[in-house]
């Protein structure tokens, strides 16, 4: 009887073990999440039937004991497979966003009947065995495709929206400038008294250095501004400035600053304290309304991966420069702070909204980051990290070089596509007893070259040119006198140019637009010793 009733009890617990696989299996079956397993070896095993929708595959037994997870090119190309080896390895793997370009596969051998990009949501855990050894994983995935191109289609309005604003200020404020060069120069063209068309002339040259220092910050904010490497102090830089700029302070704001340990990097002076000064500046402007407290701090410091996480900032641990300002004003909602660095964005009555723009891209243009934490009425903490580390040696040439004479009467050749660039470059050196011949093209500057190769002392070259270029003009000049000296000239940024260039030996850069002294010093500089 005993006997009976054990096996009567073994198949009752049988039963049980039964019931309770086929309820999982029913879960599984009907789980709305994708679900597949694959044996130890990377083997596809099960597969549920929201897995075979995902992939548009009509039959899970296609795929058993043929496809591998982790040998698959196309799962290698993407990415998964490096993700299943870990897991392999007894690490849960989560992957948010994972491109599956359904193409890349073999449809007809796998019954595939999707095709396209898809993008998925996965979780990859290992399956252990009773001695916790890993005997296989079990892959979890969801399809985000359609939340994908939401964001997408969002992040292409924000930047149509950016486009939208960026060419609306530069064409208000490029426009109030040509407003007026135009006008005063057409009232000068009418006068007769020397004194009065110097004043007008004197509003044309301010509207013009306006528009030139508009245009650098457009090329700040773009991460391809002009440096001006060398060696520098960034602490020293930053506190010359701050000793200046807290004069104008407003006397219902207090202001302090410290100081901490000073280190050199490659640097320019101008730039860091511009960046330097639009922090301070924006920070008082949010302070003094009610009056508050503005502080910055600023030093060379040796971060470690530990204390960069808990900056939130995700970069390699080491030496870098650290600057922070930060005040008690108003603060900035979500909406103000997802706009701050966009150019020609403020909240000010006046001023054009490129100086945060502006202060990314030079932070952007070092290599550096930058973090900001704020919130209505709590204020707002700004840091940013740049690392010291050396940057690309600068063109070989001294800009700041004293004026020498011009002994005798060298001759220059311009190439430049703008008559009117021409047109000023020959004056200014014909003043100074300079002969200059002018090309209004590459392949004419070439020309001209090769024919009065004897005469020629000098080159000065427009980078940017229709068919053929400045790049294509340098490198014929060098073919046909490889020690002529060459003068760049650019609307890109001195950095640009040094990529461009650094393999080879240029005499000079000047950065458009340009004052009639730094083109003679510079041609007077490059020029040939009498």
């Amino acid at each position: 009887m005993s006997t009976i009733d054990d096996l009567m009890a073994e198949n009752a617990k049988l039963r049980a073990i039964v019931a309770e696989l086929r309820s999982q299996s029913e879960i599984l079956e009907a789980a709305p999440v994708a679900i597949q397993s694959f044996d130890k070896d990377g083997y596809a095993e099960y597969m549920n039937p929201a897995m075979m929708t995902l992939l548009g595959m009509p039959n899970a037994e296609i795929s058993r004991g043929l496809f591998n997870i982790l040998t698959s090119p196309e799962m290698v190309e993407n990415g998964s497979s490096a993700s299943f080896a870990r897991a392999y390895a007894g690490e849960r793997v989560e992957s948010p966003e994972v491109p599956i370009q359904m193409s890349n596969f073999d449809a007809k051998r796998w019954g595939l009947e999707k095709a396209g990009l898809m993008w998925a949501h996965q979780v990859i855990i290992p399956i252990h065995d009773d001695q916790k050894n890993v005997v296989g994983t079990c892959c979890f995935m969801w399809d985000i495709t359609e939340r994908k191109a939401t964001e997408l289609a969002f992040l292409e309005a924000q930047r149509h929206e950016q486009i939208a604003i960026l060419a609306g200020g530069i064409a208000h404020d490029f426009n109030n400038l040509l407003t007026g060069i135009l006008g005063m120069a057409t009232l000068a063209a009418e006068q007769t008294d020397l004194e009065t068309i110097r004043r007008q002339l004197k509003v044309i040259q301010d509207a013009a250095e306006q528009a030139a220092a508009l245009t650098h910050q457009l090329l700040a904010y773009a991460g391809k501004g002009q440096i001006n490497a060398r060696p520098m102090n960034p602490v020293q830089t930053i506190e010359d400035a701050i000793r200046l700029m807290t004069m104008s302070v407003p006397s219902n704001v207090e202001f302090s600053a410290s100081f901490g340990d000073s280190g050199v990097i490659n640097g320019d002076e101008t730039q860091i304290r511009q960046v330097a000064m639009n922090l301070v500046q924006n920070a008082v402007e949010a302070t003094e309304a009610h009056g508050g407290h503005v502080y910055l701090t600023a030093g060379c410091v040796t971060l470690t991966e530990e204390q960069l996480a808990e900056k939130r900032f995700s970069v390699q641990p080491g030496s870098y420069f650290s600057l922070v300002v930060e005040d008690d004003g108003h603060g900035m909602d979500e909406d103000t702070r997802s706009k701050m660095f966009s150019p020609f964005f403020t909240r000010k009555a006046k001023g054009h909204g490129l100086g945060l723009a502006a202060t990314q891209g030079v932070v952007e243009q070092y290599g550096g980051v930058i973090r900001v934490d704020s919130a209505p009425d709590e204020g707002t903490r700004i840091e940013l990290l740049l690392p010291c580390e050396v940057m690309l040696e600068e063109i070989a040439h001294d800009p700041s070089a004293e004026l020498r004479a011009v002994m005798g009467n060298p001759t220059v050749l311009v190439v430049d596509d703008e008559s009117s660039v021409r047109r000023v470059i020959s004056d200014v050196l014909e003043r100074r007893r300079i002969n200059v011949i002018v090309a209004s093209g590459g392949q004419q500057g070439i020309d001209l070259f090769r024919d009065n190769r004897s005469m020629i002392d000098l080159v000065l070259l427009d980078l940017t040119m229709p068919q053929v270029t400045g790049d294509m003009v340098f490198e014929q000049i060098r073919e046909i006198d490889p020690t002529i000296p060459v003068v760049l000239m650019s609307g890109h940024s001195r950095t640009e140019v040094q990529e461009r260039f650094e393999n080879a030996t240029v005499s000079g850069f000047l950065s458009k637009p340009f004052r009639a002294k730094d083109l003679a010093r510079q041609v007077s500089a490059a020029l040939p010793e009498a």
